[in-house]
């Protein structure tokens, strides 16, 4: 079973149907597409900063095998390292390439399918058991101690 990750218009509120209908739900884990073809992956779901990178670094592998600096079989080999990094890294791309455009990551939703994914999704949302976060840390994750520290740094001035 997949897992996919649901992304709704920002501003979404929870039971409303208008959402649901503009969700997108993104696959999330290895693309095998993007391991193959990862600049024609990137083409088609319309990744251009991806896709900028991957060709500005295929330019340069291409230059540096042309020019004698790396052998054909490194370049053949650091072309399928960006393969493998943009099969692992495409569902993140998608997902903030959405964000970037409006949208906002609600849930991950397990699914045999996209549609199996969407309708765990709406039946949570309409029964408003997913609600959009807002909430922003504004301060240290992890309080100082209050008492006396025991270990590296005695009260003694560490000496």
């Amino acid at each position: 079973m997949a897992t996919y990750t649901i992304l709704l218009p920002s501003g979404a509120r929870p039971g409303h149907i208008e959402a649901l209908e503009a969700a997108i739900p993104v696959k999330n884990g290895f693309r095998t597409w993007a391991l193959v073809f990862p600049m024609l992956f990137a083409l088609a779901n319309r990744l251009w900063r991806p896709f900028a990178g991957m060709l500005v670094l295929m330019a340069a592998l291409g230059a540096a095998a042309s020019f004698d600096l790396i052998t054909d079989w490194a370049a053949l080999l650091l072309d399928l390292l960006v393969g493998v990094y943009a099969a692992n890294a495409a569902s993140d791309w998608i997902i903030t390439a959405r964000e970037r455009q409006g949208f906002t990551a609600m849930a991950a939703m397990p699914g045999l399918d996209e549609d199996e994914a969407l309708a765990r999704f709406a039946h949570h949302w309409m029964e408003g058991q997913i609600t959009p976060s807002t909430s922003v840390a504004t301060g240290p994750a992890i309080r100082a101690p209050q008492g006396p520290v025991i270990g590296l740094f005695p009260e003694s001035g560490g000496r």
